[in-house]
């Protein structure tokens, strides 16, 4: 916002509408014919030559004071400031050239505008500016008093140029150019209430249209919101392109508040629209990872869309954070378009009730002036019209002033917010940018990936139709050797039984063989014996031979056929040996297959490596895969280990058990050879009868080896036996783990095709994305073409800020030196300076030390009041501490009374004590009395009675007259003490009417009596004490003398018997 400059309020038709030809308050007396000289040009503002020593010497030249009137009810003003400069100039009384006795001087002027700066509390504007620096409503600080101080200075002296220059121009315009201005005042009044009525519809439908937006907003989505907001933008552009035309009073800085918060509005729906197409691209990632997890193929790729995951919430929280920041500028936007829009409208109706008056104004002067030189009665109307005009126009400067500070306030502010919503906006766009490079990097990668991946899932598809082929060869391998393996089972189970068969036969034979062992050795012996008799057992020999050799047929016939039998079963080993030979090739032509498949696979790996090394930079998702691959080989080849393994070791009991059939063929054989030995050497043997015995002997050798060689034999059965048996439940769980590593196969086939197409719909999701972000580009295009158009746009204004600043401070300079006159003329000149010979500073030749010094007069004033605060302070701290000093004697005179009425009571009850002490003494002393009369009594009578023991009666008397000389004391002290009493009673009733001068005298008093009472009490008691024992010596003196008189009246009697009575002993 700009304030008018000087020139465009002189040149300006406003002045010559409302002011007239009349007198302002801050104006100095007509000019005598004397002392007018030539006009001055009024095409621009220049100081007079007698303006600086009119404002010094205003106490003089001026004949009204510069003050806001009385009457008049202040008006509140959103501004701070207008608390004071509201209130109207006083009307210049009928008296044109009245004295200057009532007129208040500067200081007073300036003390009471601060004051009532100071003192009031500000406007809703103002408090809100301070509660932004500090929590609540406090006393202000030294710098914001100078602050307001420095406003106020400003306006004033501002006010008063503008009074100054609008009073010259007055005074040259003439009547008719007055006819013509009052003429176009009309005509501009009529288009201004038109023009006004026009806003206030277009406002009243403007809020409805924002009350439609918002319902609409709330019922429809982000479409029809953004479609009200443009209409709301156009109509807020035709509101604005129709504000000048309509009102002067519509700013430029609404403008640009409005332009602003319409960018703010677009920039938010911008990041709003990139907020939601990051979550949605955030839960389209979050979505597919989650498939992926299920399917259990990206394990490995956990960590990277994690960090992914983590970088887009970060990046959502990031752009959310500074939508949110976005939205409470846009808010603090709108409510200072509103708190501007109030203050606008405020104005206008002012305004608008100022035009009424002035149009009636005017018609009365229109009047006024066809009837000028009728009469005096008319001037002295015609004044009070001037008067009357003269109040608005001050008002209206007032609030001039007031709007001027205020749009100096707002356009610093929208300065600010300019300034900050450009470095934001330069930020967003670089973030935008970076976003998008990132959106077109990541697209790039994920195209990369799409097309990677397809190429795995096609060869994924191929190697899963050749695992498959293979599954299928495996499968009917493994039911091939499946029903071999069953077959070989029941063969070994036939066989098993005819072995056990031949075992439980080959034990009857060992056992008949035993038998005959013994009997063999029985007819070794016979024989031995008989061998002296040979010829004559020759023929029992003959018969033994015979049954020898149809025995050794027997056992030549049950060789063969065992060995026949074994002839068979070695053919049948050799049948299973040549089958687990062509299973053991089937097993290597597998492996071989295998090693084929892990040949491919390494090379595979190979390639991939070679891609992988190829795209290094984007290629975390490869070294994914690579690793996943990686871990699927070094399985394959584990498994493909574990089954060459389980082969092998198949191999190596095979080839052990054919080695040990081949073995004990071959001792088969070697057993066969020396039967045959043996028989042929029996044959010799028995052709010798010489030979007999040690062929008997051989037999027997024979006999024991086949028996030994059968039990190994059995031994031997048994462990094969065994080992088939191991080797058929190895077999059984080589199958097992064919079966469950088919089993995975075809799971593995089957997350395969799931993985395959999870992977094409993830392809297509990528191919939209690619889209969305294709469209966006062009969005974003689009959108900085724009930014471009608003930048040249903002460029155009800022030149013209640029100017319309330089024009500002001119205008500041000016208003500076005028305070500065100012603050010299209410504090004087500053000496310092002056005796230095130093110049006063200019503002705009050293700004820093003409700020200094301005500041400096500025804190003197404050520093004063401050001082009158001080000492007012401290006269009353003094005041109150002297209050609290006389309380405290007061309180300690009143503590004083009561411990001298405490005191006075216990005197009273110690007198009515001794009172009551003295009247028992009085009865004790008249009972002593009485027993001193009936002894003196006694005393006289024995005296005349008798006129012996003088001296007892001497003594006798002498102690009762010391007892009568104790009384007749002790009746003194007593009375002294009544008297002492008295006097107390006396002092008391004395201090009581005196008690103000005579407190510490009855103090020291006080003391004395409590002193003499103690003294008395204590001398009474020793009296006491004595009188007691003198009572006690008394009685005991009375009973001696009524011993002595009976004893007298006994010696009396008895001397009346008697010629002499006897001495009485002492």
């Amino acid at each position: 916002m700009s304030t008018p400059g000087m020139s465009e309020i002189t040149n300006s038709n406003l002045p010559e509408v409302t002011l007239g030809t009349q007198m302002s308050s801050f104006h100095s007396p007509p000019p005598s014919p004397r002392q007018q000289g030539p006009r001055r040009p009024t095409s621009g503002f220049s100081i007079p030559s007698g303006l600086a020593s009119r404002m010094t010497s205003s106490s003089t030249q001026s004949s009204e004071p510069v003050l806001t009137p009385a009457n008049g009810s202040r008006r509140a003003s959103k501004n701070g400031l207008l608390s004071v400069l509201d209130e109207p100039t006083p009307r210049a009384g009928t008296k044109p050239d009245a004295s200057d006795e009532d007129m208040p001087n500067a200081t007073e002027l300036s003390s009471s505008r601060l004051s009532g700066i100071w003192d009031e509390p500000g406007s809703a504007g103002g408090e809100k500016e301070k509660e932004g620096k500090k929590g609540k409503k406090g006393q202000l600080t030294l710098r914001e008093q100078e602050k307001a101080a420095d406003r106020l200075e400003k306006e004033n002296f501002n006010l008063k140029l503008k009074v100054h220059f609008l009073e010259e121009r007055l005074a040259e315009m003439s009547p008719e150019q007055i006819d013509a201005a009052l003429k176009q005042n009309i005509n501009l009044k009529i288009e201004v209430q038109s023009r006004g009525m026009e806003l206030k519809k277009q406002k009243k439908l403007i809020l409805e249209l924002e009350k439609t937006v918002d319902r609409l907003q709330k019922a429809t989505g982000r479409e029809r919101e953004r479609k009200l907001e443009e209409e709301l933008k156009e109509l807020k552009e035709q509101l604005r392109r129709r504000g000048p035309a309509m009102n002067g009073s519509a700013t430029a800085g609404d403008k640009a508040l409005a332009e602003k918060y319409a960018e703010l509005n677009v920039r938010n729906e911008q990041l709003e629209l990139a907020l939601e197409e990051a979550q949605g691209a955030l839960e389209e990632n979050v979505k597919e990872l989650d498939q992926m997890r299920a399917l259990g193929d990206v394990s490995s790729g956990k960590g990277r869309l994690d960090r992914l995951k983590q970088q887009y919430e970060q990046r959502i929280s990031e752009l959310e954070e500074a939508n949110e920041q976005l939205a409470v500028e846009r808010d603090e936007q709108a409510q200072e378009l509103d708190r501007g829009e109030e203050v606008r409208d405020r104005l206008e109706d002012e305004l608008e009730t100022a035009k009424l008056g002035l149009e009636e104004l005017t018609r009365r002067r229109e009047m006024e002036l066809a009837d000028r030189s009728e009469s005096r009665a008319e001037m002295e109307e015609e004044r009070e019209g001037k008067e009357r005009l003269q109040d608005t126009c001050n008002s209206l400067r007032d609030q001039l002033a007031s709007t001027q500070i205020e749009l100096e306030r707002k356009e610093r502010e929208c300065d600010e917010m300019e300034e900050e919503l450009a470095n934001r906006d330069e930020q967003k766009q670089e973030e935008l940018y970076k976003i998008e490079e990132n959106w077109r990097g990541e697209l790039e990668a994920a195209n990369a990936r799409v097309e990677k991946l397809q190429d795995v899932v096609d060869q994924r598809e191929q190697e899963a139709k050749e695992s498959q082929d293979r599954l299928e060869a495996l499968e009917s391998d493994f039911r091939d050797l499946h029903n071999r393996f069953d077959e070989e089972v029941d063969l070994w189970a036939g066989d098993k039984e005819k072995m056990e068969q031949e075992l439980a036969e080959r034990e009857e034979e060992l056992k008949a063989a035993n038998e005959d062992v013994q009997k063999y050795g029985e007819r070794v012996q016979e024989l031995e014996e008989e061998l002296d008799g040979q010829a004559r057992d020759f023929e029992a020999l003959e018969e033994q031979m015979r049954a020898l050799e149809r025995e050794k047929a027997e056992t030549e016939e049950m060789h063969e056929q065992l060995v026949n039998a074994l002839k068979d079963k070695l053919g049948e080993n050799r049948v299973d040996l040549e089958d687990v030979q062509e299973l053991y090739e089937e097993a290597r032509q597998t492996l071989l297959e295998a090693k084929e498949r892990i040949d491919e696979l390494e090379a595979k790996i190979e390639d991939l490596e070679a891609d992988l090394d190829e795209e290094r930079q984007g290629g975390q998702t490869l070294k994914i895969e690579q690793a996943k691959w990686e871990q699927e080989r070094k399985e394959m080849e584990e498994h493909w280990g574990r089954v060459v393994a389980d082969k092998d070791l198949v191999n190596d009991r095979l080839r052990t058990q054919l080695r040990d059939t081949e073995g004990r063929l071959a001792e088969k054989e070697d057993d066969l050879d020396k039967l045959e030995s043996a028989m042929t050497e029996t044959r010799k043997l028995s052709e010798s009868r010489t030979s007999d015995q040690f062929a008997m002997q051989l037999e027997l050798d024979r006999v024991k080896r086949d028996l030994q060689r059968c039990e190994a034999d059995l031994e031997r059965v048994r462990k094969e036996l065994d080992k088939r048996e191991d080797i058929i439940r190895e077999r059984e769980n080589v199958i097992a783990g064919l079966h469950a590593s088919s089993r995975d196969i075809s799971s593995q086939l089957a997350a395969m095709t799931q993985t395959k197409l999870n992977l094409s719909d993830k392809l297509d999701m990528e191919q939209q994305a690619r889209k969305a972000a294709e469209v966006e580009r062009e969005s974003y295009r689009a959108r900085v073409n724009d930014l471009e158009t608003r930048s040249s746009k903002s460029e155009r204004s800022l030149i013209s800020n640029e100017q319309r600043f330089r024009e500002q401070i001119a205008e500041r300079n000016t208003l500076l030196m005028t305070v500065f006159n100012y603050m010299e003329e209410i504090l004087g000149v500053d000496k310092s300076s002056r005796n230095a010979g130093q110049p006063d500073p200019k503002p705009f030749t050293n700004f820093p030390i003409f700020h200094e010094k301005l500041m400096g007069r500025l804190k003197s004033v404050s520093q004063i009041q401050l001082d009158f605060d001080k000492r007012c302070k401290e006269i009353e701290v003094h005041f109150t501490e002297k209050m609290g000093d006389l309380k405290k004697q007061l309180d300690q005179r009143w503590k004083q009374i009561d411990r001298f009425e405490t005191t006075l009571k216990g005197a009273a009850e110690a007198k009515a004590k001794w009172r009551r002490q003295y009247s028992t003494k009085e009865g004790e002393l008249d009972a002593l009395k009485a027993s001193n009369t009936e002894l003196m009594n006694q005393v006289n009578a024995i005296r005349k009675g008798t006129s012996e023991a003088p001296s007892e009666l001497r003594a006798l008397s002498a102690r009762a007259v010391n007892a009568e000389k104790q009384l007749s004391v002790l009746q003194n002290r007593l009375r002294a003490a009544e008297e002492a009493a008295m006097q107390a009673n006396e002092n008391k009733g004395m201090t009581e009417s005196k008690f103000a001068a005579r407190v510490r005298e009855y103090e020291t008093r006080e003391k004395a009596s409590a002193e003499k009472i103690k003294r008395e009490r204590q001398g009474a008691k020793e009296m006491e004490a004595t009188l007691r024992a003198q009572i006690d010596q008394l009685r005991a003196q009375q009973e001696q003398t009524e011993r002595r008189l009976n004893q007298l009246r006994e010696m009396k009697e008895t001397g009346q018997q008697g010629p002499s009575p006897p001495r009485l002993s002492r």
